[in-house]
């Protein structure tokens, strides 16, 4: 398994407990807290600017049976699978979220806060090659989707307009009345 952070709203730290944290803060009484306990594993600095990620192919993501909590763990994972930490901003005076019916992949954690002016949401999301993260984000100066598509090696980054979006979503789906051969 791979370990991909594309946003630096997430950072790894170990007090009280070793975890990937984010706190979402928009003014009084609009935030939100989450995080992703790790245990151990010890994840790796690249560059100067960069959150530690975990070492590839040296961790697991598991659910315990006692509570049901979700842990990176020890151990070793060869499958082409990518945990990735992905975010969005909403524009100025407009909003982000999910689009779930074009999330492929299994979200594991989310976060979301804003107010008038400014917003973000976060995810932590397991993905299979081919599987796929949209967020919608809108405002005073866009509206557009962008989609996060897992490869196998690499994530890549797909924007659309809102219009694009849609006439994609119809190209996607036949019409009801259509005869399946």
């Amino acid at each position: 398994m791979k370990h991909v952070i594309l946003s630096h709203a997430w950072e790894f730290g170990a007090e009280p407990f070793p975890a990937y944290r984010v706190n979402l803060v928009y003014g009084r009484n609009k935030q939100d807290r989450e995080f992703l306990p790790v245990k151990d594993v010890t994840p790796i600095t690249g560059e100067k600017d960069s959150v530690p990620t975990l070492p590839d192919e040296k961790f697991r993501v598991i659910k315990t049976r006692e509570k049901g909590t979700i842990l990176v763990v020890s151990g070793e994972d060869i499958t082409p699978r990518c945990l990735l930490f992905v975010g969005c901003e909403g524009d100025f005076r407009g909003g982000v979220s999910v689009v779930a019916e074009a999330t492929t992949g299994t979200i594991l954690k989310q976060a979301s806060a804003g107010n008038a002016c400014q917003s973000s949401t976060e995810v932590i999301i397991l993905m299979e090659v081919g599987q796929t993260v949209a967020f919608h984000t809108s405002g005073r100066y866009s509206n557009e989707v962008r989609l996060y598509t897992w490869d196998g090696s690499q994530v890549m980054r797909t924007d659309f307009t809102i219009s694009e979006w849609q006439a994609r979503q119809v190209v996607a789906a036949p019409p009801e009345d259509a005869e399946v051969l």
